[in-house]
């Protein structure tokens, strides 16, 4: 990735309508033996954009992918935690569902409180998510 970026090439190049560089990092170089986190590094640093297309967001692929260090590195660079996937979730919901305490714990501060969920609280919003009677993500 290093040399693409070095010669150029287009960080924000968007194919299949929706998936940027920084997307398909997130989706594929964990199973290239590649560090996903050092390639959204490398892309941040090119200027890649962190706001996605449309409901695709890099944020989003990374909780769904379980990519911890990649989004604290995504929201750091600007990505917005109140993004809402296809299905109207919030990566902090996302997190959630997927059993991923620690990640909610990252999130909660930096999303904006919902009036749907009472108890704005990492178990409050385990609990809500775990009490929703089918949920997709």
């Amino acid at each position: 990735m290093k040399i693409l970026l070095d010669h150029h090439a287009d960080c924000n190049k968007i194919f299949n309508t929706v998936y940027s560089p920084l997307i398909a990092a997130l989706n594929v170089v964990g199973s290239l033996n590649v560090s996903p986190l050092k390639c959204v590094k490398l892309l941040i640093k090119a200027g890649a954009d962190v706001k996605g297309v449309g409901t695709v967001s890099p944020l989003i692929t990374a909780v769904n992918n379980g990519l911890t260090d990649c989004y604290k590195c995504l929201l750091e660079a600007g990505a917005d935690p109140d993004v809402r996937d296809d299905f109207g979730h919030l990566p902090i919901e996302i997190a959630a569902y997927n059993n991923r305490r620690e990640d909610v714990e990252i999130l909660l501060p930096v999303t904006s409180r919902t009036p749907y969920v009472r108890d704005w609280s990492v178990d409050g919003i385990i609990r809500w998510v775990k009490s929703m009677p089918s949920v997709e993500v």
